[in-house]
Order: structure tokens, then sequence, then C-alpha cells
């Protein structure tokens, strides 16, 4: 006997450009300060606020084009994506223990929700065949027991 179990994937949405990337950190951090759904992450969220004046000062340096600047912002970029990444899990497990609330959850944390899809297969499709004039009938399995005539 198989339990079905939800799984409500956040989506972070994460630019490629270091000024986004960013503003979507802050809006993040922001949504998670105080949010009633995730007391306890005070220290995720100044890990991430402290990733994040990191990568604003890498980005800064940059600008100066001095040797070695630029590894070191990428190195910065790297860990507040990995923070958000962290985030992102918090976010799914809380959502995870509340179905109900799960889209609420995810919301309130500033990501958006993934949409579940699902693969229909036809109970019966015809093909073309694999010579010219050939037909491939193809039937979805009944069951596990089934028998065919």
């Amino acid at each position: 006997m198989t339990t079905a179990t939800n799984n409500f994937i956040a989506v972070l949405n994460l630019p490629r450009s270091v000024p986004a990337l960013l503003k979507t950190s802050a809006n993040i951090i922001a949504a998670l300060t105080g949010n009633t759904f995730f007391p306890t992450a005070g220290p995720l969220i100044t890990a991430l606020g402290s990733a994040q004046q990191t990568l604003f000062a890498a980005e800064a340096a940059t600008r100066t084009r001095a040797h070695g600047t630029v590894a070191a912002r990428n190195h910065a970029r790297t860990a507040l994506i990995t923070g958000l990444r962290s985030a992102k899990a918090l976010v799914e497990q809380v959502a995870d223990g509340d179905p109900g609330h799960a889209e609420a959850i995810i919301t309130s944390a500033g990501m958006t929700m993934k949409k579940a899809t699902t693969a229909h297969k036809p109970p019966f499709a015809a093909l073309q065949g694999a010579t010219s004039g050939t037909v491939k009938l193809v039937a979805r399995a009944a069951g596990d027991r089934a028998s065919y005539d």
C-alpha cells in the first residue's frame, strides 16, 4: 500500500545579472523577515543579509577593474545563491508540513510556486508505421494482471 505525499515546489526565479540578483535577494530577505510562517529563520536571514552585503561590495569593487575583483564577485555571487537555495529548502519544508496553506507560505516568502504537470497518455493511439502504408496501434495497459484478446 502506498501513500501519496504532497511535494510543493518553490521557485526562486533568480536573474543572471548581479544588480537584479541583489534586488531579488533583498525582496526575499524582506519577505522572510518577521514572517509568521518562519519563526526560526533568524540565522538564515542574517546569513543571507551578510552574503548580500558581501556581493554588493564585491560588485562595487569590480567597477574599479582591479585584478581579481571579478573572481571575488563571482565567489560572493555563488555564496548568495547557495544561501537563497537554503531558504528555498526551508520554505518547501514548511509548505510540506502544512499542505492546506502551502501556496500562501511559498508566496509569503517572496517565491513562486511551480505548477504541477501531469502527462496524460491517451488510452488508444494510431501512429504512422516504419514503412509506408503501415500503422502502429498503441494501447495503454489495462492493469498489472490484465489479459487481452
